[in-house]
């Protein structure tokens, strides 16, 4: 029943449709969890026996999932969420009326 979990292309699938729901939920939430899923089909494709040879794979793989989501969130921050905190007043939320 839970074999579709050792399917990379499951994963892979399961990042595009997280990554194109992005576009309806802005944020780098949905892209988040979407990176994660890509590594984690890296991670199933190379590494699915010892996983498997868990007590519970089905709980490893989505902590491991988590875990990477996490590692997508914190790297998306460092790459853009410093860029857009550096800014120098010149966002539209930053607007000050002079009068």
């Amino acid at each position: 029943m839970t074999d579709f979990a050792w399917d990379p292309l499951i994963w892979v699938a399961l990042a595009l449709l997280l990554m194109a729901g992005e576009a309806v939920i802005p944020g780098f939430m949905l892209l988040g969890f979407g990176v994660g899923a890509i590594l984690l089909a890296a991670v199933v494709a190379f590494l699915a026996a010892p996983i498997q040879a868990m007590p519970e794979p089905i709980s490893a793989l989505v902590t491991l999932w988590f875990a990477l989501s996490l590692l997508a969130w914190a790297l998306l921050w460092l790459v853009w969420g410093r860029r857009s905190a550096r800014r120098g007043g010149d966002d539209v939320n930053d607007f000050r009326n002079s009068r």
